[in-house]
């Protein structure tokens, strides 16, 4: 498995809008490639072409997007990771539901006294691997 982390800070390409526009949403990797990004890669078109692609991504959610709740997991032994919620979800976009399930995880980061969301299209793996 390939190992690709993606931050907005890594430069003006990755910061610039217009570089999503014309380029950034082609960025996909081999098969079994994980990336690990920022929220700022969290858009649908990406996530879909990642998912084609069989890549795996975990990322941070954006606070505004709409989703609708399959399942909530259940928690074990979840205290000392803070982890708070694990769901099993499906992404809104336009009034129409997107058929790929993902994984949505809720954090408590301790060090910045604030929880955080993380979504990823692998569904097997242990929450606390997520977070």
């Amino acid at each position: 498995m390939r190992l690709q982390f993606n931050d907005t800070r890594c430069g003006d390409y990755y910061r610039s809008k217009s570089a999503w526009q014309y380029g950034l949403k082609q960025l996909i990797f081999p098969k079994d490639t994980l990336t690990v990004e920022d929220r700022a890669y969290f858009y649908f078109e990406f996530m879909l072409n990642r998912i084609k692609a069989d890549n795996i991504f975990v990322t941070r959610i954006k606070s505004s997007t709409l989703y609708l709740k399959i399942t909530e997991l259940e928690l074990t032994n979840h205290i000392d990771q803070g982890i708070l919620k694990d769901k099993i979800i499906q992404l809104c976009k336009e009034n129409r539901i997107l058929e790929q399930k993902l994984r949505f995880v809720h954090v408590y980061k301790e060090d910045v006294n604030k929880a955080i969301a993380i979504t990823t299209n692998q569904l097997d793996w242990e929450y606390n691997t997520i977070a």
